[in-house]
C-alpha cells in the first residue's frame, strides 16, 4: 500500500504531538506528505433557558490563534524534511477529519487518542474510537 498522503489531526495536545512525531517519521521513510487539521468548531451552550452568545469577532479570532498555532506546528514537520499542508475547518471535530480524509484522499490518518476510560469516557465520547470506526483509511493512534 503506497501511503502518499498522512491526515494528522490535531487538537495541539501533548498526545497530538506523539501522533504527529510518529507520523513524521513514517512520512520520511515513505516520502508522504503530511496534511495537519485543526478542527475550531465551538460546540453552543446554554444557560438555563437562555441562549449563550458569542462576541462577533470571536470565531475569527479563534481561527486566526488555530491557524497561527497550525503554522508553528508546521515548521518542526518542515525541518524534518517533510512537505506538509495546513487545513483549517469549522466543522466539528469527527465531521472535520472525515471530510479531510475523503477529500483528499488520505491513505492513512494518524491521531492522539487522550485515553479516557470509564465515565468520562462515557461523557465525552472518543473521537478517536469514532474515526476508527467510520475512517475511510487505515488509522494509527497514538497515546
Amino acid at each position: 500500500m503506497a501511503t502518499r498522503i498522512i491526515l494528522v489531526p490535531t487538537d495541539f495536545s501533548k498526545h497530538s504531538r506523539v501522533a504527529l512525531e510518529r507520523a513524521t517519521e513514517l512520512a520520511k521513510l515513505f516520502s508522504s506528505k503530511i496534511v495537519l487539521l485543526h478542527s475550531y468548531s465551538v460546540h453552543t451552550a446554554t444557560v438555563g433557558l437562555a441562549p449563550f452568545s458569542l462576541p462577533d469577532d470571536f470565531i475569527e479570532r479563534l481561527r486566526k490563534g488555530a491557524s497561527d498555532e497550525l503554522d508553528r506546528v508546521a515548521k518542526d514537520v518542515i525541518a524534518a524534511g517533510v512537505a506538509c499542508e495546513l487545513r483549517l475547518s469549522a466543522l466539528p471535530e469527527v465531521d472535520a477529519i472525515l471530510e479531510a480524509a475523503e477529500e483528499l484522499p488520505a491513505d492513512l490518518i494518524a491521531m492522539g487518542t487522550h485515553g479516557h476510560t470509564g465515565f468520562k469516557h462515557a461523557l465525552l465520547g472518543s473521537i478517536a474510537e469514532r474515526i476508527v470506526r467510520l475512517a475511510p483509511c487505515p488509522v494509527l493512534t497514538a497515546k
